[in-house]
């Protein structure tokens, strides 16, 4: 296949995907999505709380992962994620997100007494929590 990607997901405890023919990929960037495609430009570029997808994998299929903090790395056609925290959206549970969801908005509910650093962490569990919920809701 001379205009495919191959992909690699890792985390610090396992490899989540590793595979060839892949025809595109989003990946959530701190400067917004980035739609890579074949012989796309290097590329190196941290990662943001959001959903990657991978797209016409080499099964054919489609496949989404929630990923927190890390760094993408794109050469020769060849894209490598290394992310803190990452899931595929089969593995989610929706119902434990949506307990993370409402025990972290009762939090900001009663910021009062909260470090602003606090605030941001509660507002990225609401942000992790919700793109949870909607890739537990694609499965």
């Amino acid at each position: 296949m001379a205009q495919a990607l191959s992909a690699h997901i890792l985390t610090p405890e396992k490899t989540l995907f590793q595979g060839e023919g892949i025809t595109s990929l989003l990946v959530p960037t701190h400067r917004g999505m980035a739609n890579i495609l074949p012989h796309h430009a290097p590329m190196m570029t941290s990662l943001r709380i959001g959903t990657i997808s991978l797209f016409a994998g080499p099964d054919g299929t489609d496949r989404h992962f929630l990923s927190t903090s890390g760094t993408c790395r794109v050469h020769n056609n060849a894209v490598t994620v290394l992310a803190h925290v990452c899931e595929e959206a089969h593995e989610v549970d929706g119902e434990r997100a949506q307990r993370a969801l409402d025990d972290a908005r009762g939090v900001l509910a009663n910021r009062s007494d909260l470090s602003d650093g606090d605030i941001l962490k509660y507002r990225d569990k609401i942000e992790r929590a919700l793109i949870r919920i909607a890739l537990a809701r694609s499965k």
